[in-house]
This record gives structure tokens, C-alpha cells and sequence, in this order.
């Protein structure tokens, strides 16, 4: 299953002539990958993530490094897979959510959609679950981007301080997921 070509003849995903070159190649290099040994559940990972806008954030993470970039998404998709971000669903993280300490918060004026992150008192020992709230509130602002390639993210740190902040394990493994698999 290709990169949709639809969402490739569409100038306004990439930057260059050059940029589009790569966006092809890696492309069929994905389109090469032998996935017979893989269950039917990390094929429709593999194929869901395999879109223009996904590979575009990639490579511009990895300044146009194809091979890289090729790496970093397969890796990416992996980790999706073996975290369950397709599964994830608002009611089974209800009470990590209910605690509004990460929400979308509608649209700013350019239709980019606004997490708000409330910095409070880290009283949860359910790190897990925290971790699957952060993800599915950044799948969702990706949802709700249309058109757009940026979120806006708010942070509110009133009343944070480095005592009520969460384990610094917690915070590591947030910032591995972005800067691993948030790229752009």
C-alpha cells in the first residue's frame, strides 16, 4: 500500500523539488519492507502511519537524511504498535482524563488546535496511564490539525513547583516519545 499520490500532488506538503524526490524514495523504501513475518495488527499500524504528512515531519526532523528518516519512521511504528495507540480510547482513561491536566482547547485563530497543559500537583501513581492520556490527547490534536501542520501547546504552571512535580521518570519518558515520535 503506497503513500496516498492524492496527498502527494499537493504542493503545499513539502518544500522543494528535492523535498518531493525524498518523499518519493522513502516511499518505496517502505513500500519494499517485507511485513509476512508481522501480525495482521502491526500491518494496519504500519499502513495507517505510512501517510505524506507523517513522512514530511520525519524527514524534516532528520534534516532530509533519508536513511535516517526511513529508521525513525520504522521505529515510530514499532513503538505505536507495541504502546497501542490505535487502541486507545477517552473511556478507559477516564480518570486520568477527568483530572483536565491535558485537554484540547478548541482552535487558536489559524484553526491549529490548543493543548492545554496544566502543570498542577503530580498526585497520580498510575504513570502508565498517564503516559496513554498524554499520547491519546497528541492524537487527537493531530486529528484535529485539517489542513495544518502545528498545534499550539499552552502550559499553565501555576502552582508547579519541583516538589509536586512528577517523577523525573515520567517526565523522560514523555520527553523520549516526543522528541522520538512527535517529530516537527
Amino acid at each position: 500500500m503506497s503513500v496516498k499520490k492524492e496527498s502527494l500532488s499537493d504542493s503545499s506538503l513539502y518544500r522543494s523539488d528535492d523535498e518531493y524526490n525524498k518523499i518519493e524514495e522513502l516511499s518505496k523504501l517502505l513500500d519494499d519492507i517485507d511485513l509476512n513475518e508481522k501480525d495482521e495488527t502491526f500491518i494496519r499500524y504500519f499502513n495507517n502511519y505510512k501517510t505524506v504528512e507523517n513522512i514530511v515531519r520525519h524527514l524534516r526532523a532528520n534534516k532530509n537524511n533519508v536513511a535516517k528518516t526511513l529508521e525513525a519512521v520504522q521505529k515510530t511504528i514499532e513503538w505505536r504498535y507495541s504502546f497501542g495507540v490505535e487502541e486507545l480510547k477517552e473511556e478507559d482513561l477516564k480518570k486520568v482524563m477527568l483530572q483536565r491536566k491535558m485537554y484540547i482547547n478548541g482552535h487558536d485563530k489559524y484553526n491549529r488546535p490548543v493543548i492545554y497543559n496544566r502543570k498542577s500537583p503530580h498526585k497520580s501513581q498510575d504513570h502508565d496511564a498517564d503516559l496513554k492520556a498524554i499520547v491519546f490527547t497528541l492524537e487527537k490534536a493531530i486529528k484535529l490539525m485539517n489542513d495544518k501542520d502545528q498545534w499550539i501547546w499552552v502550559l499553565d504552571m501555576q502552582n508547579y513547583t519541583r516538589k509536586s512535580s512528577p517523577p523525573f521518570s515520567l517526565s523522560r519518558q514523555t520527553m523520549s516519545i516526543f522528541a522520538n515520535h512527535y517529530p516537527e
